[in-house]
């Protein structure tokens, strides 16, 4: 059963179902536009349970949007309410959550995301994010109001400055990928990972 956004902002979202045979935590990293909350969901679907997306938690909790956040705190700020948001993050029972593309390169958030379960990179090269980017670049803070080639610049820079970090997630799916979501289920499962 999917219930309907509960936020004032109508963003946040989660998949509600019964009898989940998730043991921990699956944890979905990647650059921005990788499609880490689409995947989320067809996962909770597959593994029955919730899912949360970190961003939407964010804008739930402060009433405002990450883009709003950005231009109001600037990014040093919005890293140290995503800190806290990830931290606070804790549900009862074993379930799916996508962070933010940059979520895993401050601190020591990709450490902590280790930590408390399985972590799932979904890595993406830099013409499959520039294409789904570029459409949608005024719905990504960090992209907005950039031109095509200023995109591609800033895409590989940040690919670049994370890589390392999304590199230490226990588990990497490279896309594109029809059905990704199939893969990760029947490779989390034929290992025992969750």
């Amino acid at each position: 059963m999917e219930r309907l956004p509960n936020s004032k902002l109508g963003n946040h979202s989660k998949i509600v179902t019964i009898n989940s045979f998730v043991k921990q935590h699956i944890v979905l990293v990647g650059m921005p536009g990788c499609g880490k909350t689409s995947t989320a969901k067809k996962l909770a679907r597959l593994f029955k349970c919730d899912w949360y997306d970190l961003d939407m938690l964010i804008s739930d909790s402060t009433n405002k949007s990450i883009s709003q956040l950005f231009e109001d705190l600037g990014e040093e700020k919005f890293r140290e309410i995503e800190r806290l948001e990830l931290q606070k993050w804790q549900v009862d029972k074993p379930s799916i959550l996508a962070t933010g593309g940059g979520t895993p390169a401050f601190f020591d958030n990709m450490n902590y995301i280790n930590a408390i379960g399985v972590s799932v990179y979904l890595e993406a090269n830099e013409k499959f994010l520039y294409d789904r980017l570029s459409s949608k670049k005024d719905e990504r803070p960090m992209f907005s109001g950039l031109s095509e080639g200023d995109i591609r610049v800033k895409l590989s820079k940040i690919l670049a400055q994370r890589e390392f970090f999304y590199k230490k997630a226990k588990y990497t799916f490279k896309l594109p990928i029809k059905a990704i979501e199939q893969l990760i289920y029947k490779e989390l499962t034929r290992n025992n990972s969750i």
